[in-house]
């Protein structure tokens, strides 16, 4: 059961250091499209800045989404390497 709980753990964070490169890529995908769709150059100062905001709040909630998998993967280490050093050697 140990070993199940161990190898979801790994495979949520492997998917959690997944998620925010590929929202990444399609980002940069889309954009271009984005911006010949809304004219981006013609608007106002204020649209512009929501725009910042936005791209700024998704990019800080996939960078959290991103530690939350490095955390996830070293914490198997760190229970892998536990478990290592409390089983009697063979």
């Amino acid at each position: 059961m140990k070993s199940i709980i161990l190898i979801f753990l790994f495979l949520l964070g492997a998917f959690e250091l997944f998620l925010p490169i590929q929202a990444g890529l399609r980002r940069y995908a889309f954009e271009p499209q984005f911006r010949k769709a809304f004219d981006v150059a013609h608007f106002t100062t204020e649209q512009q800045q929501v725009c910042r905001q936005y791209k700024l709040v998704t990019t800080s909630d996939w960078n959290t989404v991103f530690y939350c998998g490095l955390t996830t993967v070293a914490l198997v280490f760190l229970f892998l390497l536990a478990d290592r050093k409390k089983s009697p050697a063979a």
